[in-house]
C-alpha cells in the first residue's frame, strides 16, 4: 500500500491502480486488495470499476468493512438501490462503530431514505470525531434543512465550503446555501 501511495502522490495514479490490478490477477482471493484498487479506482473517478471492485471484495468477503462503506456510498451517489445500500452501510457500521466515514455514510442512507433524524443523530457525532470533514459538514447541513433547522443548515453549509473551497462538495453546499438564503427570504 504504501508503495501505492507514493505513486499516487508522485502523479502515476493509473500506475498503481495497474499494479493493484495486477495484483488481483496474481491473488484473486484477497478482498483487501479489490478493496484498495476500489479506492484507488474511486479517486481516480471511475465509479463503475470502483463499484466491481468492491462488489468482488464483498463477493469474498461478505463483511469486508470499507469495501462495504465505499460500495453503499456510491450506490447512493449513482441513485441505485437504498434498501442494498443500507445493509452494506449497517455491515460497515458494525464493524467499524466508531469510524466518521460509516457515520457519515449510514447517515447519507437514511437521508436519502428520509430518515432525517436517525441521518442527524450519526452525523453530529461523525462531526464531533472528524470536525474537519467538509463531507459530514455538507450531509448535515443537508439534514438540517430537511428538519427545518435552517440556520444550523447554514452554519454546516458554510463550514463545508471553507474546508474544501474548490470541491464538488463545496458547489453543492454553495447551491443549497442559496437555496437556503431564498428559503429565509420567502419565510419573513
Amino acid at each position: 500500500m504504501d508503495y501505492s501511495r507514493a505513486e499516487v502522490s508522485q502523479g502515476d495514479p493509473a500506475k498503481a491502480i495497474a499494479k493493484w490490478e495486477q495484483w488481483t490477477k496474481d491473488h484473486p482471493g484477497d478482498a483487501q486488495s479489490f478493496t484498495i484498487l476500489g479506492s484507488l479506482q474511486e479517486t481516480q473517478g471511475d465509479r463503475e470499476e470502483a463499484m466491481a471492485s468492491y462488489k468482488k471484495a464483498l463477493a469474498i468477503q461478505p463483511e469486508q468493512p470499507i469495501a462495504a462503506n465505499n460500495l453503499s456510498y456510491l450506490m447512493v451517489e449513482t441513485g441505485q438501490n437504498l434498501d442494498v445500500a443500507l445493509s452494506l452501510a449497517q455491515i460497515a457500521r458494525r464493524a467499524l462503530p466508531n469510524a466518521p466515514s460509516t457515520a457519515d455514510t449510514l447517515a447519507w442512507v437514511y437521508y436519502q431514505k428520509g430518515n432525517y433524524s436517525s441521518a442527524r443523530d450519526l452525523l453530529e457525532d461523525a462531526q464531533k470525531a472528524d470536525p474537519n470533514n467538509a463531507s459530514i459538514h455538507y450531509h448535515l447541513g443537508m439534514t438540517y434543512t430537511k428538519l427545518s433547522n435552517n440556520s444550523d443548515a447554514v452554519i454546516q453549509l458554510k463550514k463545508a465550503v471553507a474546508l474544501a473551497p474548490n470541491s464538488q462538495t463545496a458547489k453543492d453546499a454553495d447551491k443549497e446555501l442559496g437555496l437556503a438564503g431564498l428559503i429565509i427570504c420567502l419565510r419573513r
